[in-house]
């Protein structure tokens, strides 16, 4: 499954961009993610260079092999194909997501 994760804190308390090590660390702490195995290294929408807010989206994806959390997830009309399907999910409080 491709998810749109938006609203994800780019830097850390340093105010330094997080770089895709980092950032796959912080996705893998959040608890959603726990259960999930990650077949690709998540990576920002943007380039890194081009970041500049405090949030941005991460592009992903992920195999839930539990379960767990596709049953919390509605899959997005707008991200929808024949293909493939797109979960967009927005970073909530740090360690939670919501699904739009």
């Amino acid at each position: 499954m491709w998810a749109q994760v938006r609203g994800v804190p780019t830097t850390d308390a340093d105010s330094m961009v997080w770089e895709q090590d980092k950032l796959l660390i912080e996705i893998c702490k959040n608890h959603v993610f726990s259960t999930a195995l990650l077949p690709s290294v998540p990576h920002w929408q943007n380039r890194l260079e081009k970041i500049k807010g405090e949030t941005t989206t991460v592009i992903m994806s992920y195999c839930d092999k539990t379960g767990e959390l596709s049953a919390h997830v509605t899959l997005s009309k707008k991200g929808k194909s024949a293909s493939s399907q797109v979960v967009v999910m927005w970073w909530s409080g740090g360690s939670q997501l919501t699904t739009d």
